[in-house]
This record gives structure tokens, C-alpha cells and sequence, in this order.
């Protein structure tokens, strides 16, 4: 992705969702969303375009194989990693905690 990427609140979900669940076919995604099968595809075509979003064809046996939707390394834009402040966060508690048990 070379340069920021504008995508709507819908497809902003389907990260989300991506993001917690990993990989998953259309059916699950529109479950959890509570849309239409035919959306969650509109919205994945647009964040493969983009980058975000990468297919995998998987074959089980017999029956028509499945396609599984998972983020590609370039979706870890969307979620930023806050770790120094989280860092931050827990030692101030953890002086506060230390102050509180030494009086």
C-alpha cells in the first residue's frame, strides 16, 4: 500500500472482524455483521484492491472449494500498536499500587 487508503465505516468492520477472527469465508463475516452475503463481497472487492485483503482458494475433497478471506501486512496500518502508552499506563499504576502499600 504506497499511499493511505480512503475505505468506508462498512469495510472499516470487515477489518475489525478480520482482525479478530483471522480467516473466514463471506457467510461468517455477514453473520457477524448482520448483512448480506452480496455486501460483504462488494466491500471484500474493494479491500483486495486495496491491499488490505488477501483470497485464498482452498480445496477439502469433494465439493467446490471455499475461498477464505483473511488481512494482508498491509492492514496493520488500520490498527495501531499504542504500546509505549500502554507501557506508561501500567507503570504509573504500578507506582500508584507501590505508593498506596508502602503507607
Amino acid at each position: 500500500m504506497n499511499k493511505p487508503t480512503l475505505i468506508s465505516a462498512a469495510e472499516r468492520r470487515v477489518l475489525a472482524y478480520l482482525k479478530r477472527a483471522g480467516r473466514c469465508e463471506v457467510k461468517a463475516i455477514a453473520r457477524s455483521l448482520r448483512v448480506t452475503a452480496m455486501a460483504v463481497r462488494h466491500h471484500l472487492a474493494v479491500l483486495e484492491k486495496a491491499g488490505l485483503v488477501k483470497t485464498t482458494l482452498e480445496r477439502r475433497g469433494v465439493g467446490r472449494p471455499r475461498y477464505v478471506y483473511s488481512l494482508s501486512a498491509s492492514a496493520d496500518a488500520f490498527f495501531p500498536k499504542e504500546y509505549g502508552t500502554l507501557a506508561d499506563l501500567t507503570g504509573d499504576s504500578r507506582a500508584k499500587w507501590n505508593e498506596r502499600e508502602s503507607t
